[in-house]
């Protein structure tokens, strides 16, 4: 598993050391590489978002089949695959996506928590390049906070304080964004079907999972906080993105539909009766000035 993920986060590292060679502060480069990746990842992203919001979607007729054919699973499986299909609800989409995103964050993960002084660490920034020099002197800095240090080491040396509150401030920044992207990707997801249990068990997920990511970020390097938060803002807007495709695709589809619902009349409706042609005058032209004179 260490070489695939070596394999994978090398170029990640690579990317961070030219970054900073360009622009000398690593939490500058933390953000551009966390838009790099999540750009990179947009294809995955969509295709997840829309299998998981047309599982929700079909979540109360999968209900139904259950109740239907409880005491008949063959028939069960049946109807729920072409349920699937029938809504493009494949599970491959859900879990296809995201099983080749994991090797890529948690490749990210340990080139971030590598800047830190880790034991035996897989990825080390060269020491001749301005981002070891900068790490070796704990000169890596972002708004006033060392990069490669965690909050609990620096409570550890110096106790509540001015230095250690802009590491609280960004925890609860990335807690915020987490929680509001969370809420976001809800609505998504659970449109048209808000009382639904899964969206209740979102609504459980969108309230732990930002606080779980707040008690990880006391004990690692503040500069996998600030991809955290980074992360968050570029997902969001990645969702905004979805949700305006998402409406110009329906949009484009009910259009037609519109159109020829007004063409075509109903059962009800009558046909109008053809209009008859105007009747020309009868005879010619000199027989209808004699007429006129009489």
């Amino acid at each position: 598993m260490n070489s695939i993920i070596q394999a994978i986060g090398d170029p990640i590292l690579a990317l961070l050391v030219w970054l900073y060679e360009v622009v000398p502060n690593l939490g500058f480069g933390i953000i551009v590489l966390t838009i790099v990746i999540n750009t990179l990842l947009f294809p995955l992203v969509l295709k997840q978002a829309r299998a998981t919001k047309a599982f929700q979607k079909i979540g109360p007729e999968i209900k139904k089949l259950q109740e239907k054919y409880k005491d008949d699973q063959p028939t069960l499986q049946q109807e729920m695959v072409k349920l699937q299909r029938e809504n493009g609800a494949s599970p491959g989409g859900c879990l296809l996506p995201m099983l080749v995103q994991l090797p890529i964050w948690w490749a990210l993960f340990r080139v971030l928590r590598d800047l830190g002084e880790v034991e035996e660490p897989l990825f080390v920034a060269p020491t001749n390049s301005a981002l070891g020099i900068a790490l070796s002197e704990h000169s890596a800095s972002f708004l006033g906070m060392d990069m490669t240090l965690t909050p609990s080491e620096l409570w550890s040396l110096e106790g509540l304080g001015l230095t250690i509150l802009p590491y609280l401030l960004l925890i609860l920044a990335m807690v915020g964004l987490q929680f509001f992207q969370q809420q976001v990707l809800q609505r998504y997801n659970n449109a048209g079907q808000p009382d639904s249990p899964q969206a209740q068990q979102m609504q459980t997920i969108t309230k732990i999972m930002p606080v779980m990511f707040g008690v990880f970020a006391w004990n690692f390097v503040a500069g996998l906080t600030v991809y955290w938060a980074a992360s968050s803002v570029v997902r969001l807007g990645q969702q905004i993105v979805i949700q305006k495709m998402d409406e110009e695709s329906e949009n484009a589809v009910d259009t037609p539909k519109k159109a020829s619902k007004q063409e075509v009349p109903t059962p009800d409706q009558e046909a109008p009766e053809p209009q008859a042609p105007p009747k020309k005058p009868q005879g010619s032209a000199k027989k209808r000035k004699r007429r006129r004179r009489r």
